[in-house]
This record gives C-alpha cells, sequence and structure tokens, in this order.
C-alpha cells in the first residue's frame, strides 16, 4: 500500500451488527509528506428501520453522521504509514468479526483494493476511532482529554492528572504540584482502555463535590467523582480490574509508568 497518491478506507460494521449501532467510515487521505490531509465521513446505516425514540433510547442522538475535511498533524501521517507497513493485506474480506476494512491504494496508474484480515481489523478500528477524537479536539468540539485521579487514605491525599492530546498524541501526568511529566502515547491507550472497557461506570452517581472520605476516586471527562468499588466496578468478575488502575496509578505516582 506504499507509497500512495490517493488512499481509500472503508470500515463498516458486518451484517450483524443491527441499528442504531451499524455505521460505515469512509476516509480518503492525499499524500503530503508535512500532514495527514484527508476527508473524514461517518454514516450510521438502517435507522429508518427505528424510530426515534428507539435510537435515543440506545444512548444515540438523532443525527450522529459527521463530515469533516482538513489536515492533521504529521504525527498522524507518520502512524497512518506505520499501520500501513505493519499490516498484512488480502484479496478478499475475511469472515466474522464486527468490521470489514476495505483499503484503496491509488498510485496514478492504477488502483489497488485489498483488505484487512479479521485479527487486524481491531487495531484499524481503534487507529480511526482515535482520528475522529482528534478532528473533534482541533476543531474544538471537544476538549482534549482530562483524567482526575484522587487517593484519599490515612495520610496526606494524592491527585493525579492525565492529559491527551489526540491532535498531537501526546500524554502528559501531572502529581501533587510535581513538574508536569511526559510519558509515551501507547501507556495512556492502555490506561484509556482499563478504564473505559473493563469496567461499569454509573455516572449518575458523579459527585460535583472533590471527596473527604478514604477511598480511591476517577474524574472522568465530561461527569464529576465517581469512587471505584463503588461507582466503577469491573466489567468482568474473573479480571481484577479495580486493583489494575489503582496499581496503574500508583505507577505514575512512583513514576514507574515512563
Amino acid at each position: 500500500m506504499l507509497p500512495y497518491k490517493e488512499l481509500s478506507i472503508s470500515c463498516r460494521t458486518n451484517p450483524d451488527i443491527p441499528p442504531p449501532y451499524s455505521h460505515i467510515y469512509n476516509i480518503t487521505v492525499d499524500e503530503n509528506p508535512a500532514y495527514l490531509t484527508l476527508s473524514f465521513k461517518l454514516r450510521y446505516t438502517d435507522r429508518d428501520e427505528l424510530s426515534e425514540e428507539e435510537i435515543l433510547e440506545e444512548g444515540f442522538g438523532p443525527d450522529d453522521d459527521f463530515t469533516w475535511s482538513g489536515k492533521l498533524n504529521k504525527i498522524w501521517k507518520q502512524q497512518l504509514d506505520a499501520l500501513l507497513a505493519a499490516t498484512r493485506f488480502y484479496n478478499n474480506p475475511s469472515s466474522g468479526g464486527d468490521f470489514t476494512v476495505e483499503v484503496v491504494s491509488k498510485t496514478g496508474t492504477a488502483d489497488k483494493r485489498e483488505y484487512v484480515s479479521k485479527k487486524e481489523a481491531a487495531g484499524w478500528v481503534y487507529f480511526i476511532q482515535e482520528l475522529k477524537q482528534a478532528i473533534l479536539e482541533s476543531e474544538q468540539l471537544e476538549a482534549p482529554l482530562t483524567i482526575e485521579y484522587l487517593k484519599i487514605g490515612s495520610g496526606p491525599a494524592v491527585h493525579l492528572v492525565l492529559n491527551g492530546s489526540f491532535t498531537s498524541r501526546t500524554f502528559t501526568v501531572r502529581v501533587n504540584d510535581r513538574p508536569v511529566e511526559q510519558l509515551e502515547w501507547p501507556v495512556l491507550q492502555k490506561t484509556i482502555n482499563l478504564i473505559f472497557n473493563e469496567t461499569e461506570i454509573d455516572y449518575d452517581e458523579a459527585a460535583s463535590d472533590t471527596p473527604s472520605a478514604e477511598g480511591y476516586y476517577l474524574m472522568l471527562p465530561g461527569a464529576g467523582w465517581l469512587e471505584l468499588g463503588e461507582d466503577i466496578r469491573a466489567r468482568f468478575d474473573d479480571i481484577p480490574v479495580l486493583e489494575n488502575i489503582v496499581t496503574t496509578m500508583n505507577g505514575f505516582i512512583d513514576g514507574r509508568q515512563a
């Protein structure tokens, strides 16, 4: 797939994914060594089969389609090129899985159409979701990611602030009044997955006031303070998620996540 003059990426949910969840991403990338220049479209499919009330009940809005054209930081082009180089492509789509990812490379004389394997599709979907977040930040439709952690025990409280900028793919950590420390982006990716994908979060219980009782707390985007074990619980019984979150945060506090 490298090099290319234009790249078209289609990522669609497979037919067994029903509306309002079924959707398709269409992304077109122009070759530009200085930026990632692209058009980005997200379209939800088959929603005409549902009433607006049914769509809203699933946590969606009446119109969640999204279209954008522009350019992003060069780091995103580097990331896309690295993903292309690391992916093994096939002539036909894989069966099964939640997504089908098709990539068409245009070199000026011919188009090359190939598919990402079921095994590697998840990495492409994650990249596309991060790309959308970078676009939302670049347009100031959403703020950079901020997660706060508060540990209250018998000693002095510890306050930890994690900041992630998707537009620049940078991740910083500040513990109490210590200087800000920059860490690698994959460390943030693992932390996001741990907090948001391996837990059940009761956002309705979020508190606006800073906690004072002994415990471990997180403040997540768009929410107040949530207590681990009470408002944030493990999604899977066989995985010690809450302990893993505390261990991860202690690693940031002690400087062991660099």
